[in-house]
């Protein structure tokens, strides 16, 4: 009679490092960490987090979402900045905002000082002595 082996699989990383501390992971998205910050929090590479976020839609979302809500703070940080008079804030907002008018170089003023034509006669070139 021959023995039978009961083979189990070890748990991902996924399921040991990550999806036991999604809440945590939450926090430190809406505090501003960043993909490599968490990975490192985590114990995981920075590829893994990258796979993860394919695999596991969750996961992935958990990231986007937390970390969008704290743009949108930022974002509106910023406006309120710009509204309440602070003069970089503004310069900042209308740069990306608005950059067909208030980059530092308007499209019109670049276009004229890269197209410059020169008019050039055989005569010129030959000194006009013939």
């Amino acid at each position: 009679m021959q023995k039978r082996r009961l083979i189990v699989a070890r748990p991902s990383k996924y399921e040991t490092h990550v999806a036991p501390r999604l809440e945590e992971i939450k926090d430190w998205c809406r505090n501003g960490a960043t993909d490599e910050e968490i990975a490192k929090r985590l114990g995981i590479s920075r590829d893994s987090l990258y796979e993860y976020k394919k695999q596991f839609s969750d996961f992935s979302d958990i990231l986007k979402k937390n970390k969008d809500f704290v743009d949108l703070e930022v974002e509106n940080a910023l406006l309120q900045s710009a509204l309440n008079g602070n003069i970089t804030a503004q310069i900042f907002w209308l740069k990306n905002r608005r950059p067909d008018k208030w980059r530092d170089k308007p499209a019109e003023e670049k276009e004229e000082q890269e197209s410059v034509s020169v008019n050039i006669t055989i005569e010129d070139l030959s000194g006009g002595a013939e």
